[in-house]
């Protein structure tokens, strides 16, 4: 099992943790990395102190991300933001120190196949060299660091998944769980709609006037801005390339395995684990297996029986067709690949125990002819070619934009003239739309630019081959509207907030009625002003009915064999009163993955905390919220 556990981080998990591989050396700063900082310590854990400067930067950093995504959404405070990332920071640390010292490893070869199989830097489902030094030099990350942050990130991965795969849910729990899970509860509910007390006029002047300047943000004009920028993509560099008939056969000659089918086996195998047994049970063990193989028992049979795997044991031991290249291991390599069909292997050792393989199956390897796979040939030579032109020409630009500045265009403009220059219509800094649609450009734009800490964007890769350098050509600065030309919008707003401070009221007046009994939701709302929705019997995962009128639902006391009970709910941001009449079990349903995972990595974490002694140096972290 934990041999199960560690491999997976070859899989999943390494496609999550890459969406965050950078994120480290942008908040923390790279001297971490090298053990060199001046600023005080304003946390340790262990051996590891993290200055003021590092967790300063950090919280800046953080701050922008949450202000890029806001959209005008509030903030939270900085204090707020500030524990996160402390917190954030602590837990990886810990995480981290804890792998070390329970002896998680990622060999190096483990290490340089995950990387290789990554998303991002491959192209057409192969490694791309280029692409994986691409996203370095544009990070301005050296290799080693990356390589040991994203080793250091995989281990941390590995405990958290020992944790996951080892949380249990009791008996009691599961069958309360599942109970509720089927429950079903007979709901109506009424919005009190805010339209239904709209009342036109009574606005005048002088509190049209005073409402403006209450709130004369609200009625402002957006921050408009023009980029000039300069695109690179590796799909308009194809066309440029030309290859002759002598060129695409060189090509097959060094790549045509690339266009073949490796040969591929397909496996059986009985794991016997050497947790919970000695040497001696084991050896007992492998001679019992071994003697019902020469005998001639059948090899699937005894996987079911005998294998400790139970991922593989239900379906005879059978393992999914692996090439050589697919096999890390090299003592299984050796021992797959050296069998004949039907064989079966001697035992072969492991950390965690002895596998027994048999070979089932030889798909040979096919070959593809230069003929058949010619126009390919040409089409990826071509690529290839487009995507070295791509990366020799965004390192230069990107190099250029750091050295020149404010300059960078008009160096471009003599140093590159078969590269056009553009500039983007009038874009609005508040919508998603034009380069502004791309979330990395975005980010930078209204984190960098706008904000008038640099003076181009430098080189953003917006998706695979697709590179952005823009800077702003001119902006429109926002501007205050005076009253006259947004008096309407103005009356509209008060009418409007009236309204919806008369269906508050009159929300609450029925919510205190029908709690009391003084009335019921059929005697309220007999005028048909209101409409009452009758929703039946529901389960807690109807999607059919506004989110939250179902969550209130059902986290509302159930009702005994006496009246219903009532409770405030949110119709799309309309006040709503919901009634709950009576429950019952409903059919069985198939209840989604029970699991105390997350409450358990939190236990874990906080006994951690008493592991590596955990130091918070208050005065600094003092003097840091004094200066944010």
């Amino acid at each position: 099992m934990l041999l199960k556990i560690r491999e997976k981080a070859t899989g999943w998990i390494a496609y999550t943790i890459v969406t965050l591989i950078a994120i480290p050396f942008a908040l923390w700063g790279i001297q971490q990395y090298f053990g060199w900082s001046d600023a005080p310590t304003a946390l340790s854990i262990g051996d590891v102190e993290i200055s003021s400067a590092q967790i300063a930067r950090s919280f800046t950093q953080r701050k922008r991300d949450i202000e890029a995504g806001s959209q005008g959404a509030a903030m939270p405070p900085d204090d707020a933001i500030l524990s996160q990332v402390i917190s954030d920071r602590l837990g990886q640390e810990l995480l981290s120190q804890a792998a070390d010292r329970y002896r998680y490893e990622v060999a190096d070869a483990t290490l340089a196949k995950m990387i290789s199989e990554l998303p991002q830097f491959q192209n057409d489902g192969r490694f791309d060299p280029g692409q994986y030094t691409l996203f370095l030099q544009s990070q301005r990350i050296p290799k080693t660091a990356f390589e040991n942050n994203y080793r250091s990130q995989l281990k941390r991965s590995q405990f958290l998944e020992v944790i996951r795969e080892s949380s249990f849910v009791l008996k009691s729990e599961r069958e309360q769980y599942e109970k509720l899970f089927s429950q079903e509860r007979k709901v109506r509910y009424v919005t009190v709609t805010a339209d239904n007390f709209l009342e036109p006029g009574g606005v005048g002047d002088e509190q049209a006037q005073a409402y403006y300047e209450q709130n004369r943000d609200q009625y402002r004009s957006p921050l408009k801005v023009r980029f000039r920028y300069i695109e690179i993509k590796t799909d308009d560099l194809v066309s440029d390339q030309a290859v002759n008939e002598e060129q695409v056969r060189e090509y097959y000659d060094t790549r045509g395995d690339e266009f073949a089918t490796p040969e591929q086996r397909r496996a059986r195998y009985i794991l016997v684990s050497a947790e919970q047994r000695d040497d001696e049970q084991m050896a007992a063990r492998l001679r019992e297996i071994s003697g019902k193989i020469a005998a001639g028992a059948d090899f699937a049979g005894l996987a079911r029986e005998y294998s400790d795997d139970a991922l593989t044991a239900e379906s005879g031991g059978e393992l999914p067709p692996m090439s050589e290249d697919d096999v890390t291991d090299e003592a299984v390599r050796d021992a797959v690949f050296g069998l004949a069909e039907g064989e079966v292997s001697e035992p072969v050792e492991g950390e965690f125990g002895y596998r027994i393989f048999q070979l089932a199956e030889i798909t040979p390897r096919e070959e593809r002819t230069f003929d058949e796979v010619r126009d390919e040939l040409e089409e990826a030579l071509k690529y290839e070619r487009a995507e070295q032109q791509y990366a020799g020409l965004v390192t230069d630009i990107n190099r250029i934009s750091y050295e020149q500045g404010e300059l960078f265009f008009r160096i471009m403009a003599q140093a590159y003239s078969g590269i056009p220059i553009r500039v983007t219509p009038w874009l609005d800094a508040g919508k998603e739309e034009g380069l502004l649609a791309w979330p990395r450009a975005r980010q930078v734009a209204l984190t960098r630019l706008l904000a008038g800490e640099e003076l181009n964007s430098g080189m953003v890769e917006v998706e695979h081959g697709h590179a952005l350098f823009f800077s702003i050509d001119e902006r429109q600065p926002s501007r205050q509207f005076k009253f006259d030309e947004v008096k309407e919008d103005v009356v509209a707003a008060l009418v409007a907030g009236r309204a919806a401070q008369a269906a508050r009221r009159r929300h609450q007046e029925w919510l205190n009625l029908l709690r009391t009994g003084a009335r019921t939701l059929d005697e309220l709302t007999g005028d048909g002003a209101f409409e009452v929705v009758d929703a039946g019997y529901i389960n807690r995962y109807d999607s059919e009915l506004p989110a939250d009128v179902v969550k209130v639902a059902f986290v509302t006391d159930a009702p005994a064999a006496g009246p219903p009970v009532y409770a405030a709910a949110q119709d799309g941001g309309e006040p709503a009163i919901v009634e709950v009449s009576a429950v019952r079990q409903g059919d069985e349903l198939e209840p989604e993955p029970l699991s105390f995972a997350g409450r358990e990595t939190q236990a874990v974490l906080e006994s951690l905390r008493d592991v590596f002694e955990v130091r918070l140096d208050r005065d600094e972290l003092q003097k840091l919220t004094e200066s944010l």
